[in-house]
This record gives structure tokens, C-alpha cells and sequence, in this order.
């Protein structure tokens, strides 16, 4: 017995240094396990923000091939007002990019299948979607056919790397990334059409002189956007915003509230020169 005791005195400094050592090798992994887990959450995140961006662009091409669509805007210069107006977040695909970058460090495989994603996911958005978008003349048929085709195709690409990067995070976050997606293809968004109708609001709104006197409430420009002469009267201004920018237009409304049509585009003109 004295023997054993002897032994486990000489080998309880080396089992003492063995266990903190074996301990603290736990609780980096444990850290580094926790801290790639949030960095898998940020890059999720960000590739949901880039999905939303895109299934708003898909809601757009619906609209336009709906005869229902319930948009105070003439449904041709839809597209043209979300696009001008800022609603959509672009830099959602630097910010992908960016957070795919950390995880390098992690796993050089999942990085090596997102590295770039952001970039090229842009590139597609840029060249080959949003120039169909662009002209409110351009047939629906036209658009579904063009800019609609790669958008389902490259959404498609877009939710395989969802699943893969929530399959790293988890079983339960992929199962809500799937829900979330499937949800989204088994319903139509009208909030999406109800919050540019606010929007639109908005920006005739800031063109309004005071000396109007009172201002419409929403729901009373709701009712006046349904009359014949609401539609006729604002076709000519959204055909020159769609050739210019929405800041520019309201810029000028603003300070001249009697310019005319000829006049305003005499001044968009001069300023883009």
C-alpha cells in the first residue's frame, strides 16, 4: 500500500499537469466550437438577406404577370419605383462575402463552396436580372422569360447553400431554414405590394406644395389613385423618373411646385449632362 502511495506522490505533479493541460484543450475547443457556430450564424444571416433581396425581385416579376396585383402604382413602373426607391438592401452581397472570409480559419472545405458567392450571386443580379427590369414597357411574358428563368435558377443555387451552411450550424436550424423557404414559395407576399403602395406614398407626398393646403391621409390618396384621371395624370412623371433618379425628381418638385413637364425635363436633361 505505501508502495502505491509512493508512486501516486511522484505521478500526481505529471497527472496534475496533464489534466489542466487536457482541460484547457477542452475548453478551447469548446470556444472555438462556439465561436464558429456564431460565425455560421452571421454568414446564414447574411445569406438570408441576400435570399430576401432576391424573392422581392421574384414578387416583382409576379406582379407584373398578375392582372390582380392590388399596387396603386401603374404595374408596369413597379419594379422601376422598388428598384429607384432604396427599398432593397444591395449591400447584402459584400457583407456575404465578407462573412464568409472568417471562416477560413474553420473549415477550409465550406469555405472553399462559398468563397466568391457573394460576388458572383451580384454579378447576376447586375447584368443579367435587373436590366429587364429596368423598362416599364418591356412585356411580362419578356421578363418571365429572361430575367424571371435565371432568377428561379440561381434561387435555387441560393437555398442549397442555405441548407449546407444550417446543416453545419445544426439539425434545428435546418429544419427552420426549410420551413422559412417553403412557407415562402406556398404563399403570396402581399405586405411586399402594401408596403410600396406606402412608399409611393411617401414620395408624391414630399412633392406636394403646402400651398395645397391639407394633405391626403393614405387611405384617401388609396381612393383618388383608383380614379381614371389619377392614372392618366401620373403616367408622364413615373415615365421621367424611370429615365432619371427619384432624389433628382423630388429635388426639383420641391423648389418649383408649378414647373411643368416640358420645364422639369429640360432640367433633368441639363443635369445629366
Amino acid at each position: 500500500m505505501e508502495k502505491v502511495e509512493k508512486i501516486f506522490t511522484l505521478l500526481s505533479p505529471f497527472l496534475s499537469a496533464y489534466l489542466v493541460y487536457l482541460f484547457a484543450i477542452k475548453g478551447k475547443r469548446k470556444e472555438t466550437d462556439f465561436q464558429k457556430e456564431k460565425d455560421l450564424n452571421i454568414i446564414l444571416s447574411n445569406l438570408l438577406l441576400v435570399w430576401h433581396y432576391l424573392t422581392r425581385i421574384e414578387i416583382l416579376i409576379e406582379i407584373l404577370k398578375s392582372d390582380g396585383a392590388k399596387s396603386i402604382v401603374p404595374k408596369k413602373y413597379f419594379p422601376m419605383i422598388v428598384l429607384k426607391a432604396g427599398f432593397l438592401n444591395d449591400k447584402c452581397f459584400l457583407e456575404l462575402d465578407n462573412s464568409i472570409e472568417v471562416i477560413r480559419k474553420y473549415d477550409p472545405i465550406l469555405f472553399f463552396k462559398l468563397e466568391g458567392i457573394g460576388k458572383t450571386f451580384d454579378s447576376v443580379r447586375k447584368k443579367f436580372i435587373l436590366p429587364f427590369l429596368k423598362f416599364p414597357n418591356n412585356k411580362p411574358e419578356f421578363i418571365d422569360a429572361t430575367a424571371g428563368l435565371l432568377l428561379n435558377e440561381t434561387l435555387k443555387d441560393l437555398e442549397e447553400y442555405l441548407e449546407t451552411v444550417a446543416k453545419k450550424i445544426d439539425r434545428d436550424t435546418m429544419k427552420r431554414v426549410r420551413t422559412y423557404v417553403s412557407d415562402h414559395l406556398n404563399s403570396i407576399n402581399n405586405d411586399f405590394i402594401e408596403e410600396m403602395n406606402e412608399k409611393f406614398y411617401e414620395i408624391i407626398i414630399q412633392i406636394l406644395p403646402d400651398s395645397l393646403g391639407a394633405k391626403p391621409t393614405y387611405e384617401q390618396f388609396v381612393e383618388l389613385a383608383k380614379t381614371n384621371e389619377f392614372k392618366m395624370s401620373i403616367e408622364i412623371p413615373l415615365e421621367i423618373i424611370a429615365n432619371n433618379t427619384i432624389e433628382g425628381f423630388i429635388d426639383i418638385i420641391s423648389g418649383n411646385p408649378d414647373i411643368s413637364i416640358e420645364e422639369l425635363q429640360s432640367v433633368l436633361d441639363k443635369r445629366q449632362k
